[in-house]
């Protein structure tokens, strides 16, 4: 464990040096007392800095007690039970995507159904109608995951019995949030209220539409409704006969084919299916053909090599229509990358899951890491154990983004300039590969969602020998990679191209490798009738590492960085690297991931790989020079144990929150202001942290104190 900080302080930097084999924290409290915002204000400490940051209380706060929720409808709180997180998150995907006013709704709006009253989870009304019973347009009901939508007491009989007592509601939705269910019912006449599998219409229509939707007016969507819709896709395949894994990729050949429709240049959405067309076997028919026909076209010549197999998408009509009814409303190339990534391995989780120390990395790991590596436009990013791509997709991203911002500082319009070179950015800049070609391939379908063409997504064994891959397009991996073997002096090194990689590679001390060809490849193996992968892949990362400017972010167990068994790797590692930080993960990181969790102690690790010279000299004995690393541990990244999610406290036990201006999709406009708590997460804190802390190392502002023997920035 890194040592804990000292107590009293305000804040900490934390400079530090390395010995062989073992890791010296030695540091000394640099007091600066400053007001934060709430999104950064809580208690703890971590690593050998403190990051206690005492807030200054805002006078806009709301004394949110715990276990309560904000109702933005309603403007107080309510009490958080399973029922109210859906309810909540209903309010903001009926302002944000469907272009509800909040001041059109009411929450527990009551109603008379008989000589009984009820009260309605969400009631929609006209924009300038009085709130009464006569008046209400729509309803939507919102029910706990586990209440099921054929349930005799809360079930969708209950939204269809308060849909036919008023007089002008027209549709109801009916929903279980996180349990993945989701019905619609329509008035077709006031004696007539059926379930119907097209949607609620957004704000302003009467009626879904009998055409096909706008390419300017698709919606961006929020992360739990894409979560649902995807989740609810899927198992409408599933449950039509076909297995899962069928389901699976079958389902992403849909998701793929709309995404190649947004790209298209043209007025209107080929990926549709009308309500008419939902409800008759004649127009299920006729929307399988349009949507096979834009797959025979737009996919097939493209991305036929990627993993999905024959000309045609192999579902039933019936169940085509519905599930492109889900989607047809969505844009997935302008929704976020967090959104899709989150959505898609939503459903890649609950069919590929990890097996040989495979363990799918949670995206508030993923984000760090990547920030951390600060990736640039003239990047070579990799991830050598890319499981569904979460790595791969961020640094994509963030290459693109980076490009960007180096031509905003630009006078002119540099639009043109920049769509070009984030195109040969995303085509050549970011190497994928795994193992596991069923895992390849989602991260091909992955990168696709996100705008790129996906051709440097391998399934090769990596811990081969260069000369021995054979994975399809092996020759263009070699290439791009450059791993090639050089001599200097009595010294062997690989040697490759790669000057950003962020990786959670496969951990576990009974996945070993034994055969001769492959452990003479490393220097941790040299000896050893076996080796730990997780120690080989640690150093094929180093040897993929272009010298002197290559970069790296690798998730490990924390007994690479303390375990005495272990010092010959931290020696190779301090000999070929040096260490920019260590940032320690709590356990329940990965306690949800994988296919059973696993409660491996972990951290990340980066470096940045020597120039050859300096390795030589170290070798040759040479004293290492000290310098200062960045450590910290996270002691919360957002959820339990359990998977659920954790929130920042108040020293009197309120919870801290703040205010997210909820805005209207269609126009942009902010229309009122949500207060939400916030997540314990220590890791975007660290990571502005970490960054600022190298900057200080970068402008000359760290220097060792002869007097006290540590390193201190300058205040």
């Amino acid at each position: 464990m890194l040592p804990e900080a000292a107590e009293g302080c305000s804040k900490m930097s934390i400079l530090c040096w390395i010995e062989y084999g073992r890791i010296i924290a030695k540091y000394k409290a640099c007091f600066r007392i400053r007001p934060v915002t709430f999104s950064h204000g809580y208690n703890g400490h971590i690593s050998a800095f403190q990051y206690r940051e005492d807030c200054m209380i805002a006078e806009s706060l709301i004394e949110l007690k715990e276990g309560y929720l904000y109702d933005p409808v309603a403007q107080k709180p309510r009490k958080a039970t399973d029922e109210e997180f859906v309810r909540q998150e209903l309010i903001k995907t009926m302002a944000t995507e469907y272009g509800y006013p909040l001041t059109s709704m009411e929450t527990e709006f009551p109603i008379k159904v008989g000589s009984a009253t009820k009260q309605v989870d969400i009631a929609l009304f006209p924009d300038a109608a009085e709130h009464k019973q006569e008046t209400v347009l729509r309803i939507v009901e919102c029910k706990k995951p586990q209440v099921k939508v054929t349930d005799k007491k809360d079930g969708v009989g209950q939204l269809i019995s308060y849909v036919a007592v008023c007089p002008a509601c027209d549709f109801g939705l009916w929903t279980n949030g996180a349990g993945f269910e989701r019905q619609v019912v329509h008035k077709v006449d006031p004696t007539d209220v059926r379930r119907v599998d097209y949607d609620i219409p957004r704000h302003g229509e009467l009626h879904p539409l009998d055409r096909a939707p706008r390419l300017d007016a698709l919606t961006s969507a929020t992360t739990e409704s894409l979560k649902w819709r995807f989740r609810k896709c899927h198992n409408i395949i599933a449950q039509s006969g076909d297995d899962k894994m069928t389901a699976f990729w079958e389902f992403l050949k849909v998701i793929q084919t709309k995404i190649e429709d947004e790209k298209e240049d043209k007025e209107y959405s080929d990926f549709y299916a009308t309500p008419e067309e939902i409800g008759t076997q004649d127009g299920q028919i006729r929307a399988l053909n349009r949507i096979n026909a834009l797959y025979k076209r737009l996919v097939v010549p493209e991305f036929g090599q990627l993993g999905f197999q024959g000309d045609k998408i192999n579902i039933r009509p019936a169940v085509l229509a519905r599930i492109v009814a889900e989607l047809q409303d969505y844009s997935l190339l302008t929704t976020g990358p967090t959104v899709k990534g989150a959505a898609y391995e939503e459903i890649v989780g609950a069919n590929i899951r990890g097996e040989k120390g495979e363990f799918f990395t949670p995206r508030v790991v993923v984000d760090a890491a990547v920030e951390m590596l600060q990736i640039t436009p003239d990047d070579i990013c990799c991830d050598p154990a890319c499981g569904s791509g979460g790595f791969s997709v961020l640094m994509l991203v963030q290459g693109m983004k980076a490009i960007a911002e180096r031509y905003s500082r630009r006078k002119g319009d540099w639009s043109d300039a920049i769509k070009e070179e984030q195109r040969k950015f995303a085509l050549t800049s970011v190497i994928s590969n795994d193992i596991n070609r069923n895992l390849a391939n989602t991260a091909r379908q992955n990168m696709l969602m996100n705008n790129d063409g996906s051709g440097h997504v391998f399934d090769q064994d990596i811990l081969e020998p260069p000369q021995n891959w054979t994975c399809d397009n092996a020759d263009k991996l070699r290439k791009r990679l450059g791993l090639t073997e050089k001599f200097l002096g009595n010294h062997r090194f690989f040697i490759g191209n790669v000057t950003a990689l962020c990786t959670n590679p496969p951990f576990g001390d009974d996945i070993t490798r034994n055969e001769r060809h492959v452990l003479d490849q490393f220097d941790t193996a040299q000896g050893k009738s076996s080796q730990i992968v997780e120690i080989l892949f640690i150093e094929r990362c180093v040897q993929l590492l272009k010298p002197g400017v290559g970069r790296a972010a690798i998730i490990v167990p924390q007994s690479v960085l303390n375990n005495p068994g272990l010092e010959y790797v931290r020696k190779w590692l301090l000999t070929h690297t040096r260490i920019l930080g260590v940032v320690e993960l709590p356990v329940e990181t990965f306690l949800i991931s994988g296919r059973e969790g696993t409660g491996t102690l972990t951290a990340i690790l980066l470096v940045e790989r020597r120039e050859l010279n300096d390795t030589l000299a170290i070798l040759g004995n040479q004293p290492m020079e000290p310098y200062p690393i960045y450590m910290a541990i996270a002691h919360s990244v957002g959820y339990d144990r359990r998977g659920n999610t954790t929130y920042r406290k108040r020293h009197d036990g309120f919870d801290i929150i703040e205010e997210i201006p909820i805005v209207v999709a269609s126009d942009g406009e902010t229309i009122r202001t949500s207060k939400e708590r916030i997540v314990a997460n220590d890791l975007p804190s660290i990571v502005k942290d970490y960054i600022a802390f190298h900057e200080n190392v970068r402008r000359g502002r760290v220097h060792y104190d002869l007097s006290e023997g540590v390193y201190r920035v300058l205040e």
